[in-house]
């Protein structure tokens, strides 16, 4: 887990950053390529709790038998859909998702098996999303919310990866027209 996300805020792009991939081999390739640092594998499960509005949203993941509560608000910014993020490891998430259901709506569930890895400042995520499909994910942690969506979008066509496979909306906005 990258250190920067443990209880300190960290914005992260909204936009660009997630595209469906047909063939994860043929871009695990391209990362090699790239000198792209492989970070390790696992499998997440998250629960996601939000108002109606949804302009916060809460998640307890489950990764690895590990329990982390994350709490998502919209930015600020109004040049690109971003969020501020916070993130910290909780003891019962059983405990914690009654809680949450008292009083938020329970958006989705999302499963996924994820790889990761790392070149320069980029984390890359390759996801496969259980009834969803498989992605690419491209983060960049930076306050310099325009400065890093023009990196996101080189670093995407450096991958070869073409407009029409990025995807504009988020895994839970994905997941939530999924199951409409």
């Amino acid at each position: 887990m990258n250190p920067k996300r443990h209880n300190v805020p960290r914005w992260e792009i909204g936009d660009r950053t997630r595209a469906k991939v047909a063939d994860f081999e043929a871009l695990e390739n391209k990362l090699c390529l790239l000198s792209a640092r492989f970070q390790g594998e696992r499998e997440e499960y998250d629960q996601y709790f939000g108002p109606e509005d949804r302009k916060m949203i809460v998640r307890i993941r489950n990764r690895d038998g590990v329990s982390f509560l994350t709490f998502k608000s919209l930015s600020q910014s109004t040049e690109v859909c971003a969020w501020q993020e916070w993130e910290t490891k909780i003891e019962d998430a059983d405990a914690l998702e009654k809680i949450l259901s008292n009083g938020l709506k329970r958006l989705v569930e999302i499963r996924k098996k994820r790889k990761t890895y790392a070149l320069n400042d980029f984390e890359i995520n390759l996801d496969r999303i259980q009834d969803l499909g498989n992605f690419i994910e491209v983060e960049l942690i930076s306050e310099n919310i325009p400065e890093a969506k023009k990196r996101l979008e080189k670093f995407l066509k450096e991958l070869e990866i073409s407009e029409e496979r990025v995807v504009r909306e988020g895994y839970v906005q994905l997941m939530m027209k999924n199951r409409d």
